[in-house]
């Protein structure tokens, strides 16, 4: 009797713990991706209680517009030789969270990639424009 009593008790501990396992909460401002041993399974875009399987992950990805600020103000010559110190920052969104996860998987990682590219665009659109233009009112174009 004792040791039915222990084996009850383990069977609803295993299956306690797979149910708190299998639940996940997505918040409005998230989108979620399930991957199942590293490999992407599905994506859940709508808020609320979610369902998966207890050895799969739930990975969390930010539906807001998210912002890349360069580290540091960058030194740019002008077309016409003058210096200017820019501050320079991005905004971007995360549409498709599967695309985002294949092709960088961590905000860490986008920002080391994005961030040199801004940067060198920066720096190749302001070194064509004269000192002038930049500050002009028509700058935008």
């Amino acid at each position: 009797m004792r040791n039915l009593f222990a084996v009850i008790a383990v069977v609803l501990a295993i299956v306690l713990f797979a149910a708190f396992n299998s639940f996940f909460i997505v918040k409005q401002t998230e989108q979620a991706l399930i991957t199942q041993f590293g490999d992407p399974v599905r994506t859940v875009t709508e808020p609320g209680l979610g369902l998966k399987a207890p050895w799969q992950t739930v990975l969390f990805f930010d539906k807001r517009i998210l912002e890349i600020d360069a580290t540091d103000a960058e030194e740019v010559i002008t077309s016409d030789r003058k210096r200017i110190v820019i501050d320079a920052f991005a905004r971007y969104r995360i549409v498709d969270a599967l695309k985002y996860y294949r092709a960088v998987a961590t905000e860490a990682v986008a920002r080391q990639r994005l961030e040199p590219i801004m940067i060198s665009s920066m720096r190749g659109v302001v070194g064509r424009n004269p000192f002038v233009d930049i500050l002009s009112a028509e700058r935008a174009n």
